[in-house]
Parts: structure tokens; sequence; C-alpha cells
């Protein structure tokens, strides 16, 4: 009798183990797009994705024109973003951020469609194509605040006056 038992109980598992039916995940959640923005460290590309991802966690939309493989620069000002110890931290409590790259290099070049964008998002926001031109937003993407070009050593001072412009705010 056990062993009747213990035979129906491993063709039982047997058959659930081999079932294709698989439960369907839960729908992503605004909290579920929040904490996976905040693991990201990538620039966001797409104007209208910021200004969602700004909505959904509650920041402010930091803009970079940038001339990624030609304005030194912007490669200095990005290298530096990318070496400083706090910027991840600040970035991912204060902004979303978002690159608008004008490369020049065929490696580099960028889509028709990316590149439309950026030229549309250059004609609204940086009339004097200005590189590298930082502007920070509301997340509805109101300019607040601007810089124009980039100094060695300017991140820190870029930082504090983002917060205390968002904490006044």
């Amino acid at each position: 009798m056990k062993r009747t038992w213990f035979v129906l109980l491993l063709v039982l598992i047997s058959v659930l183990m081999s079932c294709k039916y698989r439960i369907p995940k839960p729908p992503i959640t605004d909290k579920d797009l929040r904490d996976r923005y905040l693991m990201m460290k990538e620039w966001q590309t797409n104007f209208e994705e910021a200004q969602s991802i700004a909505r959904l966690t509650n920041r402010h939309i930091l803009m970079n024109f940038s001339g990624s493989d030609w304005c030194m620069p912007c490669m200095r000002l990005h290298k530096d973003m990318d070496e400083h110890n706090g910027f991840l931290s600040f970035s991912q409590r204060y902004v979303v951020l978002l690159k608008v790259d004008f490369p020049r290099l065929r490696k580099n070049r960028l889509s028709k469609k990316q590149l439309a964008h950026n030229e549309m998002l250059a004609a609204e926001f940086n009339k004097e194509g200005q590189f590298p031109y930082t502007i920070l937003m509301d997340e509805e993407g109101k300019p607040i605040k601007t810089w124009a070009g980039y100094e060695k050593g300017e991140l820190d001072e870029m930082m504090d006056s983002i917060r205390e412009t968002i904490e006044g705010n």
C-alpha cells in the first residue's frame, strides 16, 4: 500500500513538473518601473521617457547637450560624472539624466530617428548650439537653470547648485 502511494506521488510530481502551463507574471507597476530606474546608471535618450520617469520618481530632469566624440569639455564632463564617487547616488536622488548627443564620427552615428529627436530638442532648448549645455528642468520639462560649458572641477558646484535649487522649490 505504501509503495502504491509512493508511485502515485512520483507520477503526480512528474506530471506537474512537465506541465507547460506557466503562471503569468503580474503586470509591471509604477513602483517596479521606479525601482528598475533606480538601479540604472545609463542616461536616458528620449525626452518623453525621461519625463515619465521623472514623474514616477518625483525628480527633476538634467538634460545635457553633448558632442560625445568631438567636444573636449563634453567628454571631460561625462568622464567626471562617471568617476565622481557621489554623482550616481546624487542623480538617483535628485534627477533623471537625459543625454542629447550629437556625435560626428561614423562609428558613433545615431539612428535617423534619434538624430531627428535630438535636433527637435536642440531647436527648442539649445537654440545657440552650445556644447556642453546642461539644463535642469522640472518633471514637466520646464527649464529652471542652465549651465553653458564645463571646466574641470565644476561638477561639485553644479551638484550643489542643483541640490539647492531643487530643495528650495
